[in-house]
């Protein structure tokens, strides 16, 4: 995540150092270890992750009724 005016060449040069550290080799045990699970995506695909959770989570928070005090 970035600021919104972001320019599109640094957006693509974080997209791929991202993709790169979620799929070394040497980083994923790391976070294998502290319960983390890799996701590369980027664009797209992870604008559609971030609405399918806040969906999904909201739901939760309604039917549990949970509530910020």
């Amino acid at each position: 995540m970035g600021p919104a005016a972001l320019p599109a060449e640094a957006t693509a040069d974080l997209a791929r150092l991202f993709t790169e550290a979620m799929t070394d080799t040497q980083v994923r045990p790391i976070l294998d270890q502290r319960g983390m699970e890799a996701l590369p995506e980027t664009g797209p695909d992870f604008v559609a992750r971030i609405r399918r959770d806040r969906a999904r989570w909201a739901r939760v928070v309604a039917q549990s009724n949970i509530r910020a005090d």
